[in-house]
């Protein structure tokens, strides 16, 4: 019964479709920055999708500032992925490099 009312109200005050799309952008933040706090190399691509879907959301509703926000997030989230992955790549290749010095001298 109050989801139904809700959904009223979205569909006559709000462009429903709208607000089911905005929710999942949240929702998607919420995941990507859950997975961030845990250095999870893959919250990268969570930031990603949700800016690319927030920056076609807002722009279909005619928010071009918001839109432009989530350009200039989209551009942070890229170059946050490529920075992580060159520091993984480091460390994978100090981790092994040591496995390999280590070895050599026992």
């Amino acid at each position: 019964e109050m989801l139904s009312s809700i959904d009223q109200h979205l569909i006559l005050y709000y462009n429903w479709y709208y607000s089911y799309w905005d929710t999942s952008v949240t929702v998607i933040e919420f995941v990507a920055e859950f997975a961030m706090a845990k250095k999870i190399i893959e919250s990268w691509h969570l930031w990603i999708i949700a800016d690319v879907l927030g920056i076609v959301l807002f722009a279909e509703r005619g928010l071009y500032p918001i839109s432009l926000l989530h350009v200039a997030y989209l551009g942070l989230a890229t170059w946050g992925l490529y920075e992580w992955a060159k520091a993984s790549k480091k460390s994978s290749l100090i981790a092994f490099l040591n496995l390999r010095l280590n070895h050599r001298w026992l």
